[in-house]
């Protein structure tokens, strides 16, 4: 059977009816509009990744439809890390010029081609088979490589030097950005240096900030089994410091961006003596102000040679954001300490196909759950899907009322955003868990995955290095069985 056809579909049909609005709804908007403010200054980030201009990145935020089709409470869709990277690498193998009107077109048939795969898989029941292809090993390796590529991208920005460019016009490989950051950094504008390292030096004041305990995993969870009114109430208080405490640190992003871009306000005023120094740093530029015009009918390749790549591309794309989505969505919930059976791969894949399809009608790239965003909506307190379209509403404030100030933000800062952020998918605590298991047992070898999907996303490129890291754990599959025969 089907995942379209199975009586709970789609899954809002089950928990709307439950609903508690004057109970659950205050815990929503507040997850929601925490989550909202957060995702702003990444969904800028991102879409400067994949080559876009700012405003592609909170268009591809404005996710409406994962409310309805997915299973999770906790999952938040939007722009990420590693889909921005692998949608810029679609889009260099065209030699379209970077933000221009072809690049942004076909950014959003690929969309559509990532929607058609995911559509496909959910909508036959494949999604726990494909699942099994992308182990927690290779989805580990080929983030932690993705982050570094994207990391080497930004140093450029962050000195205020010229992007990388190869001789073809396609971004530099890992070891080429990093070459040529070091040959070229006697170059650098040091205004722009000072206010990219000032920016990530904000980041991580932040993080120094969040508690080393986690905060419970629920705003009512773990209550005194005591009646006393003053043990109630202090212990109410406390989770409320400790949500306080646990929120603040993510929203260093948001601090960044609004006292950089304050600042830049200030020069471009003269507002005080020595303004005039810092004008030599580039700022994001232009944002459209309202909500995008839907694309009833998205604009098609120009040739078959252009359908072709896009199609190639858009497979490991599909394929990485469900992986991505479906772990996020069962990390979230096992969090909350919430029945993780209740995640359904085949309705994750679907729900994502929905919003990829829905991405491009409004304009945006391929889209996969975050686990930042996640992660806040779950610890903030979120009691179901509704918080992640109040955070579309609080996108759509910001595209209506506060573009022209965004206008105004350093692309140093958002470097530092996207570096900031970028760093803690470098899972090197996934690597030395699988290289000590292997040493306690050789039979597991995970970390071989590992370690191939890692090198070869490095030197090869994402798309290679994850098709080396399917075929490495499929032929490792084997010799597992061939080993277990002979035993």
């Amino acid at each position: 059977m089907s995942a379209t056809t199975r009586s709970g579909y789609p899954p809002i049909r089950t928990w709307l009816p439950k609903y508690k609005w004057a109970e659950d709804l205050p815990y929503d908007v507040a997850a929601g509009l925490t989550v909202g403010v957060m995702a702003i200054p990444q969904s800028l980030s991102y879409a400067l990744i994949a080559g876009l201009p700012p405003a592609y990145g909170l268009y591809s935020d404005l996710q409406i439809c994962y409310p309805i089709f997915g299973s999770s409470k906790f999952l938040v869709v939007g722009p990420v890390a590693v889909m921005s990277l692998m949608s810029r690498f679609a889009m260099e193998k065209l030699n379209y010029t970077e933000s221009s009107a072809e690049w942004v077109n076909m950014v959003c048939f690929l969309s559509v081609l990532v929607a058609a795969i995911q559509f496909l898989i959910g909508s036959q029941g494949w999604g726990s088979r494909i699942s099994a292809l992308l182990p927690a090993p290779a989805i580990a390796g080929f983030s932690s490589a993705a982050a570094l590529i994207i990391g080497s991208t930004q140093l450029a920005a962050l000195f205020g030097i010229d992007k990388c460019k190869l001789d073809n016009g396609q971004s530099c490989d890992f070891l080429s950005s990093i070459l040529y950051t070091m040959s070229n950094a006697h170059r650098m504008n040091k205004a722009t240096f000072a206010c990219g390292i000032l920016s990530f030096a904000t980041l991580y004041a932040f993080r120094a900030l969040e508690p080393t305990r986690k905060v419970p995993a629920h705003p009512h969870s773990h209550l005194p089994t005591s009646t006393g009114a003053n043990t109630n109430a202090s212990s109410r208080n406390a989770k409320q410091v400790s949500l306080f405490r646990s929120l603040v640190p993510k929203l260093g992003a948001l601090f960044v961006v609004v006292a950089s871009t304050s600042l830049m306000l200030l020069v471009e005023g003269d507002a005080f003596e020595g303004a005039q120094a810092l004008g030599g740093i580039k700022q994001v530029g232009f944002i459209p102000s309202g909500l995008p015009s839907p694309r009833w009918i998205p604009a098609l390749p120009q040739s078959l040679e252009v359908f072709v790549s896009l199609a190639v591309s858009s497979v490991p794309i599909a394929l990485v954001g469900f992986a991505e989505a479906s772990a996020i969505a069962k990390s979230s919930t096992k969090l909350r300490n919430e029945d993780v059976s209740a995640i359904s791969d085949d309705y994750e894949v679907l729900a994502l196909a929905f919003c990829n399809a829905f991405t491009a009608w409004v304009g945006g790239y391929p889209v996969t759950g975050s686990f930042s965003r996640t992660a806040i909506n779950a610890e903030s307190g979120a009691r179901s899907a509704l918080s992640t379209a109040i955070a579309a509403l609080a996108v759509v404030v910001v595209l209506l009322f506060c573009t022209q100030f965004l206008a105004h933000l350093p692309k140093a800062a958002v470097s530092a955003i996207v570096l900031s952020a970028v760093i803690k998918l470098v899972d090197y605590h996934e690597f030395v868990t699988l290289l000590r298991s292997y040493r306690a047992n050789s039979s597991d070898r995970r970390v071989w995955v590992f370690s191939v999907v890692f090198m070869a996303s490095l030197v090869l490129g994402v798309e290679q290095g994850l098709f080396a890291g399917v075929l490495v754990h499929f032929i490792l599959q084997r010799v597992e069985q061939g080993e277990r025969a002979i035993v």
